[in-house]
């Protein structure tokens, strides 16, 4: 995903800002979206932004962040090529509880909630370890303990 709009001179060397991980949030209650009367569009649904206000990525504070100010992403610098062969990854965190009332848990997984405790990437270890599962190889995962 790339922002064409996009104005700062943020990547140099012919490299243009892309985004490749972004996170999706699900929130239901009893199993089903919450709507609001006055509100087409369920609450708690949509994309996290990666970035905070101030425009610091919180998965690797060495990635630009770009996109309307409040709800700005996380963006690698890669040329077009490197763009040709990156594939965007989507978490998608699911809370709120199910038809039976039982919690759903993958939020607690997600990598944003991780930030404050991570002394290194969080990005870089989540996006390997995901494309390690993609590709097979889940005897080098760096999530692993």
């Amino acid at each position: 995903m790339i922002y064409q709009n996009e104005t700062r001179n943020i990547c140099t060397g012919g490299t243009r800002p892309f985004v490749d991980f972004l996170v999706l949030s699900v929130t239901m209650g009893s199993g089903k979206f919450v709507y609001s009367s006055s509100y087409n569009q369920p609450f708690g649904v949509g994309f996290t932004p990666t970035c905070d206000s101030g425009g610091t990525c919180l998965l690797d504070s060495s990635l630009a962040c770009i996109g309307r100010s409040g709800s700005q992403n996380c963006a690698r610098c890669l040329t077009a090529h490197e763009m040709s062969q990156t594939n965007t990854q989507v978490w998608v965190s699911y809370e709120g509880t199910d038809r039976l009332g039982k919690p759903l848990l993958s939020g607690g997984n997600n990598p944003l909630n991780f930030r404050a405790y991570a002394g290194t990437s969080v990005f870089s270890s989540v996006s390997t370890s995901i494309g390690n599962l993609q590709s097979g190889n889940v005897n080098n995962d760096p999530l692993q303990p």
